[in-house]
């Protein structure tokens, strides 16, 4: 359930709040090869299309020096006294960011719904959304192709807009499109 205004995940505060009161967070801080499973198994929808690995490499760049310090630290940073700070809520300088912008978005995000991405997509003019259904918070992994595709098409689209604005031919015009329309797998 989303907390006001901030679509954020209750369960994902709950879980994150004790992270972030000093000391306390220094004793719960303990990584391992099973959290790091059981965290990652939360970011996408599609559990088979975590690589095999993942998890232990996730776990060594957990464990290198100065990651426990840098972790901790962000989350006392990004909770205070409990509650979310909201120095950090970057949302009312959206209106200002006027550059074209993809935001690519599981239906199934653990973080926060694409409602979330929705309102700062409405934010900024020159921004639109694709929320792709069954993917989570990490969607190049349940999804690689046909992010790729979009990133591709929307990185296309721009290139042909400035091209356009030169007045030249746009023979790629036909390839963009074709491209979007192509049947998804």
């Amino acid at each position: 359930m989303p907390l006001a205004g901030l679509n954020l995940c209750a369960s994902v505060l709950l879980v994150f709040i004790p992270l972030g009161v000093p000391y306390l967070n220094r004793m719960l801080y303990r990584p391992s090869v099973g959290l790091m499973r059981l965290v990652l198994r939360r970011l996408v929808a599609d559990k088979r299309k975590l690589p095999d690995n993942s998890d232990r490499v996730a776990y060594a760049a957990a464990t290198l020096p100065g990651a426990k310090a840098s972790w901790l630290s962000l989350l006392e940073e990004l909770i205070r006294l409990g509650r979310l700070n909201l120095r950090h809520y970057l949302r009312d300088e959206l209106t200002q960011l006027d550059i074209p912008t993809l935001f690519i978005w599981g239906d199934a995000d653990y973080f926060a719904p694409p409602s979330s991405g929705g309102q700062c997509c409405a934010m900024m003019p020159q921004a639109r959304i694709e929320v792709l259904p069954k993917v989570g918070h990490l969607v190049w992994i349940d999804q690689l192709e046909r992010c790729t595709e979009l990133i591709a098409v929307f990185i296309l689209s721009l290139w042909m807009t400035e091209l356009r604005g030169l007045s030249l031919i746009l023979p790629l015009q036909d390839t963009a499109q074709s491209l979007a329309r192509a049947p998804r797998r």
